[in-house]
């Protein structure tokens, strides 16, 4: 989990970024969703069955939104799985 965090955390700062450039988000939502990975740790998103599936990216998305002064209703609007897999070389 430790090895895999931080790739995690840079495909959901990318996401931040490019919601924010299409308009999506707001600067401030941009602002606080940037704020959240540095309390991000391997603990904190712990496979949990029950509340994350499992599923890191789940569970990352889980804890930040939980971390954030407000709901931020348009993250992750149009996301899939694929957001977080290599291209094919």
């Amino acid at each position: 989990m430790a090895n895999l965090l931080p790739g995690y955390v840079a495909i959901e700062q990318v996401l931040v970024l490019e919601y924010a450039r299409m308009g999506l988000i707001s600067d401030d939502e941009r602002r606080a969703l940037g704020a959240a990975p540095p309390t991000v740790t391997a603990d904190a998103v712990a496979p949990e069955p029950e509340e994350n599936f499992s599923d890191i990216a789940f569970a990352l998305e889980r804890h930040v939104g939980a971390a954030l002064p407000a709901p931020v209703t348009a993250w992750h609007v149009n996301r899939n799985r694929n957001d977080c897999r290599r291209p094919p070389r």
